[in-house]
């Protein structure tokens, strides 16, 4: 890979990863941070890339990887919730509001759980392509997703007392 392609990678795909990354661990400062790191781990390991393969894959491998890293060292920091939508306006919330709770709850998830709910639902990976980018078989990431969905509701319902039939109405 030479400069003019590693541009053009960053031209392409900076802005999905840094989205994905920002997810993970949601301070955007941090993400900005993360993702030069992948971005660098890409051009450092440049001589080893596989042209025939896309390089999606390994960017987000490489930025799941980093963002889990950084989860796990900074793990108490993430464990509380940072809502600003008061429980008393909880009923007549919309799209926007229910996710950014969505968001806001997948904090508390551990970080794989996390990749796996960020890349399958918010990102709207298939499981293919999130099997290439954790190196996970899908009865894993199906496994991990199904606890992330459960792990998500119950934050919702016990935290928010928001059940299923408000997230489903928006």
């Amino acid at each position: 890979m030479d400069e003019k392609r590693f541009s053009e990678i960053i031209e392409e795909y900076q802005q999905p990863i840094l989205s994905v990354i920002q997810k993970m661990v949601v301070s955007w400062d941090n993400a900005r941070d993360l993702c030069q790191d992948t971005f660098l781990k890409i051009w450092d390991y440049r001589h080893k890339i596989n042209d025939e393969k896309p390089i999606f894959t390994l960017l987000y491998k490489i930025a799941i990887n980093i963002s889990i890293d950084y989860l796990r060292k900074k793990r108490p920091e993430t464990s509380r919730l940072d809502i600003e939508i008061p429980i008393s306006e909880i009923e007549g919330i919309g799209f926007h509001e229910v996710y950014q709770l969505i968001l806001d709850c997948s904090k508390r998830l551990q970080p794989k759980q996390k990749a796996v709910f960020i890349l399958r639902d918010i990102e709207g990976f298939s499981f293919e392509e999130i099997k290439m980018i954790m190196n996970m078989p899908v009865s894993n990431i199906q496994s991990n997703l199904h606890l992330a969905r459960k792990n998500i509701k119950n934050y919702m319902e016990s935290i928010y007392q928001i059940n299923q039939e408000i997230i489903y109405e928006v």
